[in-house]
C-alpha cells in the first residue's frame, strides 16, 4: 500500500473522515498551492465544453485580520501576484486581463484567474456599503504581510472612527467604493484628529463602471494623497468657485512694459491653475501701419482669440475659437515669445477666471479666507521648523472642526487635486473575464482539471461506499482506491508543471 493510500485509510477507513481533512491532504501534496473546497467551480465566462475548476475562496471579513485562517488561505494566491505596492499588483491584473502580459507559470496563472474571480464576485454579488467593507479586506488580503485593516476596534479618535481603513505596506489608506459620479466624502474633524499622530493619508477611490445589464464592466482606481503640507492644496483650492472676471485686464499700448506685464500676468495664470478665457491684440489695421500681419500668421485678421471647451472654429474674419489645447498652445507661445517683438502687438486685452471663496464648499469648513490665510502661514513654518501646534491651532477654529461638518469633493474636484493619479483601469466585464479564461484554458486543463476530476470521481464513489448504492459496496471502493492513484500522478504531474 502506497503512502498516500495509507494517509487515506487513516482518515477515511478509521473514521468518519471530513473534507478539511482530505484537503489538507491534497495541499501537502501540492505544496503551496492549495485547493480550499472539495466542489468544483467552473470558469467564469467559458464554454460549456471547456471546464476549468478552480479553488473557490469563501469571501469573509477575516481577510483584513494578518493571521487569521481565511487572511492565510488568500494569501496563498495574493503572494503569486507581483509587486510591491498597491498600484504595482493592479497593474499586474490590469496587464492580465487586458491581454498586454502573457503567463506561463501555472502559479500566477491560477492565482490571478481566482483573484479576479472574487474581486468581481465582491462587486456584483455585494452592494456599495456592505462592499465596501469587504472590498477593504480583500486589499489588505491582495497585499499580504503585516496588512492590516482598521475597523476601529484597533484605535478610537475623537469622533469614534479612524480615516484609515487599511494600512497596506506601511501606506496609510482611506478607501472608497464609489459610482462613476459619486462625491468623495468624509468628517473633517476626524481628518484633523488624524494628523495628530499620523502624517498622511491615501485616498483610494474606486469607481465601478457598470454594463448594461448593471453588473460591474471595469473598475477605475485612482488616488492622492493628503498631508499637512499639501493640505490646503486638498481642502481649498478644489473647493473654490472658479469665476470669469467681468470687464477684461488691459494692457496700455503707451506702456513700453505692456509686453512683460502681459507674460507675467499669462504665467501666473498657467501656474494657479485659471483659464484664460480670451486675449485680444491690436486689429489688423494697426498691425497694417506697423507693417505686421496678425499674431498667428495663418490667420492675419484674427486678433481676437476666445477659450471654448468644444471643437475651436473661426467665428468671423477678426475672432478665432480655441479648443483647450490649442489656446494652451497659444497662450504658451506668448509666454516664450521675444518681448520687444510681443511689444509691437499691443495694446493687449485679456479675460480669465478667478477664484471666488465666499459662499462655496471651503468657505463652510474654514468660515473666513483670514482663516485660510492664518493656516497657510502656520504650515509655511511647519515646513521650515517642523512645529504643527500652529497648525492645528488653526484647524482647530474652523467651522469645519467646531461643528463637526463633512467635506466632499465632486469626481471632478477629487480628480483637480494636484497629485491626484488613476493607477489602474481593471475590466472585469463577463467578455474580458471570459478572454481571459481562455487565453489561459489549455494550460490549466492540462495540469489543474484533472485533479479536480479524480477528486470528484474519489469523492462520488467514496460516498457511495459510506451509504451504499446499487452496486456491491466494495466495488466503489475498488473504484475509489483507482481514483486515489489517479490523484496521485496528477498531483505529482501538477507540481512538476508548477515547480517549473
Amino acid at each position: 500500500m502506497s503512502d498516500l493510500d495509507k494517509q487515506l485509510f487513516e482518515i477515511y477507513g478509521k473514521k468518519k473522515g471530513n473534507a478539511e481533512d482530505f484537503i489538507s491532504l491534497i495541499e501537502n501534496l501540492l505544496g503551496d498551492l492549495p485547493l480550499i473546497q472539495e466542489e468544483q467551480e467552473s470558469a467564469r465566462g467559458v464554454e460549456q465544453e471547456v471546464r476549468i475548476p478552480i479553488p473557490k475562496l469563501r469571501i469573509t471579513e477575516a481577510w483584513g485580520v494578518p493571521g487569521s485562517k481565511d487572511r492565510q488561505i488568500i494569501e496563498r494566491y495574493s503572494r503569486n501576484i507581483p509587486g510591491d505596492t498597491l498600484p504595482e499588483k493592479l497593474q499586474f491584473l490590469t496587464g492580465v486581463v487586458s491581454g498586454e502580459l502573457q503567463l506561463t507559470n501555472v502559479r500566477e496563472v491560477l492565482s490571478t484567474l481566482v483573484i479576479l474571480e472574487v474581486l468581481s464576485t465582491i462587486l456584483d454579488d455585494f452592494t456599495e456599503s456592505a462592499g465596501g467593507f469587504i472590498f477593504e479586506g480583500f486589499l489588505a488580503g491582495l497585499m499580504g504581510l503585516d496588512a492590516e485593516q482598521i475597523t476601529g476596534s484597533e484605535e478610537k479618535d475623537v469622533a469614534g472612527k479612524p480615516i484609515t481603513d487599511v494600512v497596506l505596506g506601511g501606506v496609510e489608506y482611506s478607501l472608497k467604493l464609489l459610482g462613476q459620479t459619486t462625491g468623495v466624502k468624509g468628517s473633517f474633524k476626524n481628518m484633523v484628529e488624524h494628523f495628530k499622530s499620523r502624517d498622511h493619508i491615501v485616498y483610494l477611490d474606486a469607481r465601478r463602471k457598470r454594463g448594461e445589464g448593471g453588473s460591474t464592466e471595469a473598475l477605475e482606481f485612482g488616488e492622492f494623497r493628503i498631508t499637512l503640507e499639501n493640505f490646503l492644496d486638498v481642502f481649498v483650492k478644489p473647493l473654490l468657485k472658479q469665476v470669469t472676471i467681468k470687464d477684461p485686464e488691459k494692457f496700455a499700448e503707451d506702456d513700453m512694459e505692456s509686453a512683460s506685464k502681459l507674460q507675467q500676468k499669462l504665467k501666473q495664470l498657467v501656474d494657479a491653475g485659471m483659464a484664460i478665457k480670451l486675449i485680444k491684440t491690436a486689429n489688423p489695421q494697426t498691425l497694417k501701419k506697423r507693417g505686421l500681419s496678425g499674431i498667428v500668421p495663418s490667420q492675419p485678421s484674427a486678433h481676437i482669440f476666445t477659450f471654448s471647451d468644444k471643437k475651436g472654429q473661426e467665428l468671423n474674419e477678426a475672432q478665432l475659437r480655441l479648443a483647450p489645447s490649442s489656446m494652451s498652445k497659444f497662450v504658451s507661445s506668448l509666454i516664450n515669445m521675444d518681448t520687444d517683438t510681443l511689444q509691437k502687438y499691443g495694446p493687449f486685452e485679456i479675460k480669465y477666471t478667478e477664484e471666488k471663496f465666499e459662499q462655496t464648499k471651503a468657505s463652510v469648513i474654514f468660515g473666513s479666507y483670514a482663516i485660510v490665510q492664518q493656516l497657510e502661514r502656520a504650515i509655511n513654518v511647519f515646513k521650515d521648523t517642523g512645529n504643527s501646534e500652529p497648525v492645528f491651532a488653526s484647524l482647530m477654529k474652523t467651522p469645519g472642526y467646531t461643528e463637526k461638518q463633512q467635506f466632499e469633493f465632486t469626481r471632478d474636484q477629487a480628480e483637480s487635486i494636484r497629485g491626484f493619479q488613476t493607477i489602474a483601469e481593471l475590466s472585469l466585464g463577463e467578455e474580458t473575464l471570459k478572454a481571459s479564461w481562455e487565453r489561459y484554458a489549455t494550460l490549466l486543463e492540462s495540469t489543474i482539471a484533472p485533479i479536480y476530476q479524480a477528486l470528484e470521481n474519489f469523492s462520488d464513489n467514496l460516498s457511495l461506499y459510506m451509504t451504499g448504492g446499487d452496486e456491491d459496496r466494495k466495488t466503489y471502493m475498488l473504484k475509489a482506491s483507482a481514483d486515489v492513484d489517479k490523484l496521485k500522478t496528477a498531483t505529482e504531474n501538477a507540481a512538476i508543471d508548477i515547480d517549473k
